[in-house]
């Protein structure tokens, strides 16, 4: 769970984001992403994979994007989130991993 600032089609924005590892195998994994939409309720869910490495680097996709980033403790990791096409956007990630 975290904050996703930054822009989309030359619009700021500043929504929560959610993230969910569904399934994982060694350094992969599969998961779910949400986002929370201007009104208050939360997207559809959208399928998302990975990977992690000991050195720390985080990489994910998703249907329009990617992720980058670096686990910066056991429960943060800080990424930028790319997305190419007609949606095109950079936003600054910085998830908190939530207890369960």
């Amino acid at each position: 769970m975290g904050s996703n600032i930054g822009y989309e089609n030359g619009k700021w924005q500043e929504r929560e984001a959610r993230y969910v590892i569904e399934e994982g195998t060694g350094d992969v994994f599969v998961g779910l992403k949400y986002c929370r939409e201007i009104g208050g309720e939360w997207s559809e869910a959208e399928i998302f994979s990975g990977s992690l490495h000991d050195s720390g680097e985080f990489f994910a996709s998703d249907l329009d994007g990617f992720i980058l980033g670096t686990v910066v403790s056991e429960s943060r990791i800080s990424a930028t989130y790319l997305e190419a096409g007609p949606d095109q956007g950079a936003f600054a990630l910085a998830l908190e991993k939530e207890g369960r």
